[in-house]
């Protein structure tokens, strides 16, 4: 994703992609989804809770959630867009 837009949810700043008006449907879809989910702290999707201690954030989305990283990542590949591998700010690391 060629665009980033920076977030501060309580202590912590969250790099997320930005929301574009001319990505696909499908891509467009998923970006807002996923967007909500890191600043909600919840994903509507696959049912993944933020974990928050001091210093660190983890958001593991499901295996097969339609909005992970990796389901990002093959819709903005189909769509011909740089995704992590070129931008690794691009969406936050889950571990």
């Amino acid at each position: 994703m060629p665009y980033n837009e920076v977030w501060r949810r309580g202590p912590l700043e969250l790099t997320l992609p930005a929301l574009c008006d001319w990505y696909p449907p499908d891509l467009k879809a998923a970006v807002q989804a996923f967007r909500l989910s890191a600043l909600d702290g919840s994903c509507a999707a696959c049912g993944a809770v933020s974990r928050m201690t001091v210093g660190d954030w983890r958001f593991e989305h499901g295996e097969a959630c339609p909005v992970g990283r990796e389901a990002i990542e093959m819709l903005a590949n189909a769509a011909a867009l740089d995704m992590p591998a070129d931008n690794p700010d691009a969406l936050p690391d889950e571990a």
